[in-house]
């Protein structure tokens, strides 16, 4: 007996549906029921529903681009005030891991700032943990820096000065400021039987003309020291 179906007009697709299982067409969403008759329906999303979706996510994806686009305009015009901030959070953090960082990298330190002579320049000196590992006399009463003439410490936040300034008294040196970067520090007194440490507020990126002109001025230097800096 030949029991091939007959083909099935595309107006009779419900009753076609229907006696293959009970998959039943309703407007513009489809209904599927198991064909021993349990009853169970599963929902489907309309043509119209998944357009209606897709343009919700599009919608919103627009939204987020604008906000995206307004929020990095305001940034930029509000710079100085953003990164007074992200400097002020740093060094917070950086006061509560500067002595463990120290600790940890001072054996690798101590053998190259031992090397340290003549003019050097620090690139990136945060509070000066390794001044105290330079080159230093003997005297047991007041130890003091031995073999450099000048010291360039660049350091871009500002907020690490006043403890930069501190550890440089400590470790021997008449502290300074480049007036043309930091105008708003207040001059020290110059102390002539020590080295000099000038404190540079900036940074070496962007090109030599970025570079902050005491920099370039008393170059060249004997030494170049750099720790825990270029990795940010």
């Amino acid at each position: 007996q030949d029991i091939t179906p007959a083909p099935v007009a595309s107006h009779d697709m419900h009753a076609a549906a229907l006696s293959l299982g009970g998959t039943h067409f309703s407007g513009n969403n489809v209904a599927s029921q198991s064909a021993i008759g349990t009853g169970e329906k599963h929902a489907y999303p309309s043509e119209y529903e998944y357009g209606s979706a897709l343009f919700s996510w599009t919608q919103l994806a627009f939204a987020g681009l604008l906000i995206t686009a307004g929020g990095w305009t305001f940034v930029r015009s509000r710079q100085p005030q953003v990164q007074n901030i992200q400097d002020w959070v740093f060094s917070k953090l950086w006061s509560a891991m500067s002595e463990q960082s120290a600790e940890r990298v001072e054996e690798f330190r101590k053998p190259l700032w031992q090397q340290a002579h003549g003019n050097v320049l620090e690139i990136g000196i945060g509070h000066g943990e390794g001044l105290m590992l330079l080159p230093r006399t003997q005297s047991d009463e007041s130890p003091k820096v031995q073999g450099i003439t000048s010291y360039v410490a660049i350091e871009p936040n500002t907020f690490l000065h006043a403890k930069l300034v501190e550890n440089a008294a400590k470790a021997g040196f008449s502290v300074n400021f480049d007036a043309e970067t930091c105008p708003d520090a207040a001059p020290n007194a110059a102390d002539s039987e020590l080295p000099t440490l000038t404190i540079v507020n900036g940074t070496l990126d962007g090109g030599p003309n970025a570079i902050p002109s005491f920099v370039r001025e008393h170059a060249p230097y004997d030494c170049i020291l750099v720790s825990m800096v270029f990795c940010s």
